[in-house]
């Protein structure tokens, strides 16, 4: 699954709808693709990117996790080791190099 976010880039960042992600590249897209397997749990909880695990959807090593983020739903994709509750608020990192402008 793909989590659509709309955003504008800023110096040294995206400014979205799910909050500030650093962000390198230039350009003036307004839509960026965000697949679930970019995210990874910011464990120091220094990242401004927060939000609340609303569903947990085990698959084996791996487990999807429905997360609502300035009242938009997204999906991460985090390895099943890491222990996640239903409305445990969680803070994430966005892998730069993988995000996709549309």
């Amino acid at each position: 699954r793909d989590s659509l976010i709309k955003g504008t880039i800023s110096y040294n960042f995206i400014d979205s709808e799910i909050g500030q992600i650093p962000f390198s590249k230039t350009g003036n897209n307004s839509t960026f693709s965000l697949r679930p397997e970019i995210f990874s749990i910011d464990f120091t909880q220094k990242s401004t990117l927060k939000g609340i695990v609303k569903d947990i959807y085990y698959l084996g090593n791996s487990q999807e996790v429905d997360v609502l983020m300035n009242e938009k739903l997204i999906t991460i994709s985090i390895n099943s080791d890491i222990l996640m509750e239903k409305e445990q608020e969680i803070f994430l990192v966005v892998n730069e190099e993988k995000i996709i402008l549309i």
